[in-house]
């Protein structure tokens, strides 16, 4: 019997604004900065993740890398944009409470970074009202897809896999989740969610 539903933050829950914010700054820096962020940035990119740097120390070495190529970064910026289009998905909220209304459990599972999520949660303060739990990357010291981050999920919520539905929209992400045989679903938008998750769920 499934009791859990556990959904990804960014590009789920709400809008990927950070990676709005990467687009833009391509344009302003006149240079493929997602490109930038998921290459020269990646080690770091990952390191933050999961806790092994801070957030300064992130940014410090991001301008550091920017600066070598003659481009200056405005982190004030880039963070007001990336919360700017960190929007919630109204129809996925509202799949949300009626999910909750039936009785289940509701999770956030994000690779992401603590502050990012606090940030939203300042400005909108309704976290609480739509998941039970959050579990965030950077506090588990593992990111997904490591098999790790989902065994923690389940002994934190005290569940068994087959118990979970888990939503994300990163194909690489769901494959570990089916290999511990936690029922999976790839979110495309909120219509096709709404109908994968009735053919799982009873009634």
């Amino acid at each position: 019997m499934i009791r859990f539903i556990v959904f990804d933050f960014g590009g789920v829950f709400v809008t990927n604004g950070i990676k709005i914010a990467r687009r833009i700054f391509s344009k302003k820096l006149k240079m493929d900065f997602e490109k930038f962020w998921f290459g020269e940035m990646r080690a770091y990119w990952n390191k933050l993740k999961v806790g092994d740097i801070s957030e300064k120390y992130f940014w410090k070495k991001l301008k550091e890398k920017l600066k070598e190529k003659g481009k200056n970064f405005d982190e004030k910026e880039f963070k007001r944009l990336f919360f700017k289009y960190q929007r919630k998905n109204e129809k996925v909220a509202k799949i949300i409470e009626d999910l909750r209304k039936k009785g289940y459990k509701t999770v956030i599972l994000s690779n992401n970074v603590s502050n990012w999520i606090k940030e939203y949660e300042k400005e909108y303060k309704d976290l609480k009202k739509y998941f039970d739990v959050i579990l965030v990357s950077d506090k588990i010291g593992y990111a997904k897809p490591d098999v790790k981050v989902y065994k923690i999920l389940l002994k934190k919520i005290k569940a068994k896999p087959e118990e979970c539905i888990f939503i994300d929209d990163k194909e690489k992400n769901l494959k570990t989740a089916e290999k511990i045989k936690m029922h999976t679903i790839l979110f495309k938008n909120s219509r096709d969610l709404k109908n994968q998750l009735n053919k799982l769920l009873p009634g």
